[in-house]
């Protein structure tokens, strides 16, 4: 007869969130995130490459900016990676409801436009990343990193049009770009 595998398994609570560890000791805890994307295919995409961290768990998706705010008051993410072109409520005024429904889920706001007026924007309400999506492959890991180690994150896109002439970006989008560089400066 074989013998029986034993696990010592343990739960333990990180940010209000069960962790289950293995050999009794307490693991980084799974980043709850929410996807928000009108477009299927590209929430399928978001969630494959997700599930490639083992700290990140997808635990819900939406595809319109009313059903994002109603996940996040059920779900209570810590990140939501949000497109700010949505159907019946777009992702500006989601975040706007997001940030008062749920003060410390943290918002990444992915999109195909990177002007600097919605940028500004974005950043104002408060979210801690913008991801430009044709960028998204290369710089989502980074983010996710970046954002859940209590940085700011600006897609290269955004810094390329915005940060190069102090003239033409905001003070708010040279530091936050300010940021970025340093991490790309200073990474392993």
């Amino acid at each position: 007869m074989a013998a029986r595998q034993r696990f010592n398994f343990k739960l333990g609570w990180v940010f209000k969130n069960p962790v289950l560890t293995i050999g009794g000791h307490l693991d980084k805890p799974q980043i709850r995130v929410l996807l928000v994307d009108d477009f299927y295919p590209f929430r399928r995409y978001l969630s494959s490459t997700l599930r490639k961290r083992a700290d990140v768990r997808v635990i819900g998706e939406a595809a319109d900016g009313l059903e994002a705010v109603k996940q996040v008051k059920q779900l209570v993410p810590d990140l939501v990676l949000l497109d700010i072109g949505l159907p019946r409520q777009n992702g500006i005024d989601a975040a706007r409801q997001i940030r008062t429904v749920c003060p410390n889920t943290k918002i990444i706001f992915v999109s195909q436009e990177s002007s600097r007026e919605l940028v500004e924007e974005a950043l104002a309400l408060g979210a801690k990343g913008y991801l430009v999506k044709s960028a998204l492959a290369m710089e989502l890991m980074a983010a996710l990193d970046a954002v859940i180690g209590g940085e700011w994150f600006v897609s290269r896109e955004c810094e390329e049009h915005h940060g190069k002439s102090p003239s033409k970006a905001s003070p708010q989008i040279l530091e936050r770009a300010e940021v970025l560089r340093f991490r790309r400066v200073n990474a392993p």
